[in-house]
């Protein structure tokens, strides 16, 4: 009975998933509206398709959250070991972050950019540690690949 609830659960979280990426499509397409409505029209129909997609959008966050939450307490309450495992991994990305937050200086995009965009120093400042937080998470994914991939040749041998 718990295998199909879960089955279920995931086949509706997948749908609900589905039902947004259609929605996020039909609205970068719209432009506001069809091109034979009236002004007015255009805008109540945007507002509306906007607001739809704004609510597919929380239900999709709201739904993968808990069902991660779910998971999770399933995890701990069957392996009671993995608490550490989990923070481990919780201090690992809080480590990445606060790295990438070192390394950014606040220049990271160029001033004639932020003039031509009204960006803010902070918001470069922000942008930068998003980006250094991209390199090291690549970095980091591909010596993860590398590791796997010898210890696997190595044990074959």
């Amino acid at each position: 009975m718990k295998e199909k609830t879960d089955k279920i659960i995931t086949w509706l979280a997948l749908g609900v998933a589905l039902i947004a990426t259609v929605f996020s499509i039909v609205f970068a397409m719209n432009n506001g509206g069809v091109k034979d409505l009236n002004a007015v029209q255009q805008g109540s129909m945007f507002d509306i398709t906007y607001i739809i997609l704004l609510c597919i959008i929380a239900i999709s966050i709201i739904a993968i959250l808990l069902f991660l939450v779910v998971k999770l307490v399933n995890r701990f309450r069957l392996q009671p070991g993995y608490w550490k495992k989990f923070l481990l991994i919780v201090a690992v990305v809080a480590a990445v972050c606060v790295l990438a937050i070192v390394f950014t200086t606040g220049d990271d995009v160029k001033a004639a950019l932020l003039e031509k965009y009204n960006v803010s120093v902070n918001t470069s400042y922000w942008i930068g540690a998003a980006c250094y937080l991209v390199y090291i998470e690549v970095i980091l994914a591909a010596l993860a690949i590398i590791f796997t991939e010898v210890l696997t040749s190595l044990k074959k041998k």
